[in-house]
């Protein structure tokens, strides 16, 4: 199970969505770990486009460049955890993100949302829970687009 959700977090990475107003306050939290990617390393990774050597490479850069911000966000800690899940709750709510999948499997949990406009992921928020009691909340906000998506194989 755990490598299914390792595995499943890195294939969602490059969707996971994030509001900045709802988690910006936990970017500076102590229990909390966090990572976060603004749009202009985004701008910046596009620049690199012309020095990949692969075709692969040159899709995966073309990807991200619409990228405007992308989170993590980990704690093991039981307040920070009730915290994070509340506003995950909120986000949801507030910005009605359509569950794409979820995976509840020895008490470790697996969620992710989406939302989608005309053939974009626009914003996507990934959430994991594991047995252990950690939670980790990754999102994105931008637009990738999901045929290009399909094209990486």
């Amino acid at each position: 199970m755990k490598k299914f959700i390792i595995t499943a977090l890195f294939a969602a990475m490059p969707l996971a969505g994030f509001a900045q107003s709802e988690f910006e306050k936990f970017q500076n939290v102590a229990g909390i770990e966090s990572v976060a990617i603004s749009g202009s390393f985004f701008d910046m990774a596009d620049s690199f486009k012309a020095e990949a050597k692969s075709e692969k490479a040159k899709k995966y850069l073309e990807l991200i460049k619409d990228v405007d911000n992308f989170k993590i966000l980990s704690t093991s800690e039981e307040k920070h955890i009730k915290s994070l899940k509340k506003a995950v709750a909120s986000y949801l709510k507030k910005d009605r993100l359509e569950q794409m999948l979820s995976v509840n499997s020895d008490g470790a949990k697996f969620q992710v949302f989406v939302k989608e406009s005309t053939g974009l992921l626009k914003e996507a928020l990934v959430s994991v829970e594991d047995k252990e009691g950690k939670l980790v909340v990754i999102t994105f906000s931008g637009n990738i687009d999901l045929k290009g998506m399909k094209d990486i194989q």
